[in-house]
């Protein structure tokens, strides 16, 4: 009896670091694909803030 809860605890400890291990990577790549996203919008500002529209006219033509 003794053999299978020690089997049991080292498999449930096993599991908790699979899983800690886990969340810790998805919370990682989460904020990594935050950052890439806020960067690319960031640039995406900076391309429209730099267009030129001094050629449009106040009359549409």
């Amino acid at each position: 009896m003794k053999k299978t809860l020690k089997k049991r605890g080292v498999l449930s400890f096993e599991w908790i670091m699979i899983c800690v291990l886990l969340i810790v990577g998805i919370l990682g790549g989460l904020a990594a694909a935050r950052n890439a996203f806020l960067s690319e919008i960031d640039d995406t500002i900076d391309v429209v803030n730099l267009i030129d529209a001094d050629f449009v006219t106040s009359d549409g033509g």
